[in-house]
């Protein structure tokens, strides 16, 4: 819940607007004189006292109890991340050749930019997802990471990523659905046209991509019409991983 509050403080994704503020959750029953609505949960208990402060290195060896310890080796950095990210994608051969890619029109707007038709290997249309901002590199590399793991019919296939080597900026590139998203669809479509039979088919393809992706300890976080494509076919696949997470086994 956390992840999704700091995602929408930062990027709308759907909503009307960003988030803007954390309200605190109104009681259902009472009111004070004021007509306030009092929170019918009693008040959070004390907190137990901060634990004291560490001493100094000085004062553990006047005392004579000073243990040696190894310095906690640093995170490492975003760079680092990113650069072992990229690595992972080429021994896998998940890098595409700048020149074999030709992008095209915009066609729509993903969780980290602009979504544009592409043409791959002259011959192939494919959906170009590029960056919005250099801030959004690793968690847009982290999307192509988790689904370059994951393989079924219900969940739009990455072909690859592109490195630009004009500026070093990444781009992903999935299959391409010439429907768009099933949001759109449903809303351009009258009840005549998009029949019962289609809603069930597309929520079974939803739930059979979702299915698999339980398999594969998965968790999508931002399952939503937007986020569900429709092939030429009529077949809906589970897209926008940007909030995916892998979870470990028990």
């Amino acid at each position: 819940m956390t992840d999704l509050i700091h995602h929408y403080l930062q990027d709308a994704d759907g909503l009307c607007t960003k988030l803007v503020r954390c309200l605190p959750k109104a009681a259902i029953n009472g009111a004070n004189n004021n007509g306030v609505l009092q929170p019918p949960y009693p008040p959070h208990p004390p907190q137990p006292p901060p634990y004291p402060p560490t001493p100094s290195v000085s004062s553990a060896l006047s005392s004579g109890h000073f243990q040696h310890t190894y310095a906690a080796q640093a995170p490492p950095s975003a760079d680092q991340t990113d650069s072992a990210q990229h690595q992972r994608f080429v021994d896998a051969r998940w890098i595409i050749a700048e020149r074999d890619l030709e992008i095209r029109e915009n066609i729509g707007k993903g969780e980290f930019g602009d979504v544009m038709l592409g043409i791959l290997n002259g011959n192939q249309k494919v959906a170009v997802k590029i960056l919005k901002d250099r801030e959004a590199a690793s968690k847009f590399r982290a999307e192509a990471s988790v689904m370059s793991s994951l393989k079924h019919d219900n969940l739009v296939r990455l072909l690859g990523c592109v490195v630009f080597s004009s500026n070093g900026s990444t781009c992903i590139v999935t299959e391409h659905c010439a429907q768009g998203s099933l949001l759109d669809y449903l809303r351009s479509r009258g009840r005549h046209y998009v029949t019962q039979q289609d809603q069930i088919n597309f929520a079974f393809d939803a739930c059979c991509g979702m299915e698999y992706l339980e398999r594969q300890r998965v968790v999508h976080r931002d399952l939503a019409a937007r986020n569900v494509l429709i092939s030429a076919e009529g077949t809906a696949k589970v897209a926008d991983f940007g909030l995916a997470r892998c979870e470990t086994a028990p």
